[in-house]
């Protein structure tokens, strides 16, 4: 099933978009709730860098124990599809939207989260996931870019997402997940030599960016087939001496991807200016691009505590030379 995330406020961030069904119910007269056990959950995101307390949402995909078969969550006293979820402010959970019910043994559980950004953050994000049933092995299972409609092979940007595995002993062990980013991140920022306002004739400005990966494994979240364009518009500053994007998601792309900054006129005249990035959008990595044009354009409830990692950020600037 497809599904598209639009990010607003911190209550109705939503990792996926879910049915409200209770999903593939299973018998649950061999493990009443009774036998159950909802552990406590601990988590943190970790880099080169730094460690910060997570605020976001929590998903966790328990596994047979040494597989990536996918067993399901018990919902109500019934075993069901849907994963485990947790809404976690400040390193803590606040709910368990959907806990870790599960009887006494050895799992594999799979963690994917979206923190709250603490940045502005391009919107138009979207992506395509397939349902998750019990028994479906998540290790042929794949997140992947969802294609703009009408964008000759153009893709969306997707969502932060921190990833994370431990084998866990129900009953005995708590939830424990180390969790890391597998995207990348980029901004950019376009301006004029002399810091003049862009002319009135730019209708829109936009962006793409090739080899980038098309699909993360649910099971490891290893990026596969960079091979794939993503664009993204950027939108004018107040005073239109800049154009800017938020910060914008990317799976993680081959070495030194291709970038492309497009400018339509009211003329319907394409100006595009291409150069091979010299930073590779690795995951846990911001890259910043400020480039620079020569001339004017013209129509011509607590159960744990979470954190997550800060960015790897680096930057570029690049000198444009005048399009044609």
């Amino acid at each position: 099933m497809d599904k598209i995330i639009i990010y607003s406020l911190f209550c109705s961030l939503a990792f996926f978009a879910t049915d409200c069904s209770d999903g593939d119910k299973h018998s649950s007269n061999d493990e009443p709730r009774g036998n159950l056990i909802q552990p406590e959950l601990y988590a943190n995101v970790s880099t080169i860098n730094s460690v910060s307390p997570l605020t976001g949402i929590l998903e966790a995909y328990p596994c047979k124990e040494n597989t990536s078969t996918y067993i399901g969550n018990y919902r109500n006293g019934s075993l069901n599809s849907i994963y485990a979820s947790y809404q976690v402010s400040n390193g803590s959970t606040i709910s368990g939207n959907n806990p870790v019910w599960l009887p006494i043994g050895t799992y594999n559980m799979i963690y994917w989260a979206v923190p709250k950004a603490t940045v502005p953050i391009y919107e138009g994000m979207a992506e395509n996931d397939p349902p998750i049933s019990i028994g479906m092995n998540l290790a042929n299972t794949y997140r992947s870019l969802r294609l703009r409609s009408g964008s000759s092979g153009n893709y969306y940007p997707v969502f932060d997402y921190v990833f994370g595995t431990q084998k866990i002993n129900i009953g005995k062990d708590k939830l424990n997940a180390a969790l890391q980013r597998v995207v990348a991140a980029v901004n950019v920022t376009i301006k004029n030599q002399n810091d003049s306002v862009f002319d009135s004739a730019i209708d829109s400005v936009w962006v793409t960016i090739g080899n980038i990966s098309e699909k993360l494994d649910y099971y490891t979240a290893t990026a596969s087939n960079p091979s794939k364009t993503v664009s993204f518009e950027l939108t004018p500053t107040a005073d239109r001496k800049q154009m800017i994007s938020n910060m914008v998601n990317l799976f993680p792309s081959a070495a030194t991807p291709p970038f492309q900054l497009n400018i339509l006129l009211s003329n319907n005249k394409v100006k595009t200016y291409q150069q091979n990035l010299s930073s590779t959008l690795s995951a846990g990595t911001k890259v910043t691009l400020t480039l620079t044009l020569n001339g004017i354009l013209s129509e011509e409830d607590e159960t744990g505590h979470f954190e997550v990692t800060d960015w790897v950020e680096k930057s570029e600037n690049i000198d444009v030379p005048p399009l044609q």
